[in-house]
């Protein structure tokens, strides 16, 4: 503060001054998200009509998708609530509103780095999947990166594993990486007891059990599977667990006599990512 009849000068900091590289640490901090930006499509309001076929009065409804987004949360931690930008710590999006360049390098980081959770559409939702209908901007939609898509059961990525995945690798050029999350509240949970190690299991029988899991959910048989490409990845999910620890897990070593939940999470982790693996480099044949 200045007294009476003192003069202060604001000073400037000149931000572009700074090498691209420390820019781009700066970037990194202010619009990384420490989770999954939910992105959630625009949609035509709900209409209800009446099938009028013979012996039929049923009352359904339909619904397109829209292009762009109808709004953007962030989500950090498993079953917890989806949370504002405004409300992360360190996060800032409003450095993109400085000047144009800071705005193209920002994008760049936001859109590029960060990790976006598509809702689960498929051919039997309401509305059904039509990834030709853009998310987001084209500028931002060729720049994003990473995906994730959240489900509570294996058969719900069906659309993608059986060739959605094409349609979505054409909508965003840029793709690198796409991570299926299967949630569950625990390792007691629905396919989750199936999947579970069973007392005694040597761990290459086990793993080769679990594939076999795998492709009945997918494509309802055993034997030759279609090739899953190798940047789609499936995780696990369990209640109050980090998506970032999710998604780049450090799978960590487990006690073959300790049955607790956090042991079994361990295994069934490592199970299912491994099991996974073989469908992702081709090995089709059990």
């Amino acid at each position: 503060m200045t007294g009476p009849g003192s003069t202060s000068k604001q000073q400037s900091f000149n931000f572009l001054g700074l090498s691209v590289d420390i820019r781009c640490c700066i970037y990194q901090l202010l619009v990384l998200v420490p989770g999954l930006i939910c992105a959630r499509q625009k949609k035509t309001p709900l209409v209800p009509f009446f099938n009028q076929a013979p012996l039929h009065d049923t009352k359904v409804q339909h619904q397109d998708l829209l292009p762009g987004i109808a709004y953007a949360l962030c989500h950090l931690v498993s079953t917890a609530s989806k949370t504002r930008f405004s409300k992360l710590p360190y996060t800032n999006i409003c450095i993109l509103r400085s000047c144009k360049q800071v705005h193209e390098e920002a994008s760049a980081v936001l859109y590029g780095l960060n990790i976006f959770d598509l809702f689960n559409h498929t051919k039997e939702t309401m509305p059904k999947a039509d990834f030709k209908i853009p998310l987001f901007p084209h500028i931002y939609q060729c720049q994003i990166r990473r995906l994730a898509i959240k489900s509570g059961g294996l058969y719900m990525f069906r659309f993608v594993l059986l060739g959605g995945w094409q349609s979505l690798q054409a909508a965003y050029p840029a793709l690198e990486s796409l991570t299926l999350i299967l949630e569950f509240e625990s390792s007691t949970q629905g396919c989750a007891i199936r999947w579970a190690r069973k007392s005694g299991e040597e761990w290459c029988g086990y793993v080769a059990r679990v594939r076999d899991e795998l492709a009945l959910e997918i494509y309802g048989c055993l034997g030759l599977v279609k090739t899953i490409p190798d940047w789609i990845g499936l995780r696990m999910a369990f209640n109050d667990e980090k998506y970032v620890d999710v998604i780049d897990p450090g799978l960590g070593e487990f006690q073959h006599d300790v049955l607790d939940e956090t042991n079994r999470r361990i295994v069934l982790r490592r199970g299912v990512v491994e099991a996974f693996e073989r469908f992702r480099k081709g090995s089709g044949k059990r």
